[in-house]
């Protein structure tokens, strides 16, 4: 199952998901409670993991800003 806000599926796990114009997500497979994906955006947007958006905007675990 793929999930975004206001989308979800759960139809065949591989699939893709188109965001807007420019941006595709595509699930490229799954293994028990993995699933690689894989995201085609243009240059000037931003792709990063959870943990490395946090730690680059200062949010800390409770989502709070911890300051720069």
């Amino acid at each position: 199952m793929v999930s975004a806000p206001g989308y979800v599926s759960t139809e065949d796990p591989v699939g893709k998901l188109r965001i807007g114009d420019d941006i595709r997500v595509s699930v490229l497979g799954t293994s028990g409670e993995c699933i690689r994906v894989g995201i085609d955006a243009p240059g000037d947007v931003p792709v990063h993991r959870e943990e490395v958006f946090e730690r680059l905007h200062g949010i800390g675990d409770a989502g709070l800003v911890t300051g720069h």
